[in-house]
């Protein structure tokens, strides 16, 4: 009984850090979002996107945030970033029972992979949009929004599992 009793209280603990965290997130991001402060990285989005396009063998060109090809454009907003996904991600781990070495492990872990599974994303949906334009709207609102939802889950338990020594 002790036990089920300390699981319910962690549980809750996590729970109310969690959507705590959330909440400050969400009204951080959306005050940002409605300001010029998040120019600087959606513009480093568009230019990692588009270096490693070029790197590709594609001839495009920038303006900003967005990417020219031939007669297709492709802009980048700050929902097209890792933004929103690294902050549930580092949500869930700071909400988690953990010292705060494991903490930052997780958070600057999720960060990069995310990154980097976002630049997959911008990049994919780039040849999706100028090779298959029918497909772009499923590629991007159905199949990619699940493949980010998924990696931030499964990020988060490879971090509990792999990197966080309290075990529940």
């Amino acid at each position: 009984m002790k036990n089920q009793r300390s699981f319910n209280r962690d549980a809750m603990r996590f729970c109310v850090i969690f959507f705590a965290c959330i909440l400050g997130f969400t009204g951080g991001y959306l005050f940002l979002r409605k300001s010029s402060m998040l120019n600087p990285f959606l513009i480093f989005n568009t230019d990692m996107a588009a270096l490693i396009l070029k790197s590709f063998g594609e001839l495009i060109q920038t303006d900003s945030t967005t990417i020219f090809s031939g007669n297709s454009s492709f802009r980048v907003i700050s929902e097209c970033t890792s933004i929103v996904p690294t902050g549930i991600f580092v949500s869930a781990v700071i909400a988690w029972q953990s010292s705060s070495k494991e903490k930052l492990t997780g958070i600057i872990m999720g960060t990069i992979v995310l990154f980097i599974i976002n630049m997959i994303r911008i990049i994919t949906l780039f040849y999706i949009g100028t090779n298959f334009p029918r497909f772009f709207e499923v590629a991007h609102y159905f199949l990619w929004q699940g493949l980010v939802v998924l990696t931030v889950l499964g990020l988060w338990l490879l971090w509990t599992e792999k990197i966080v020594s309290t075990k529940y």
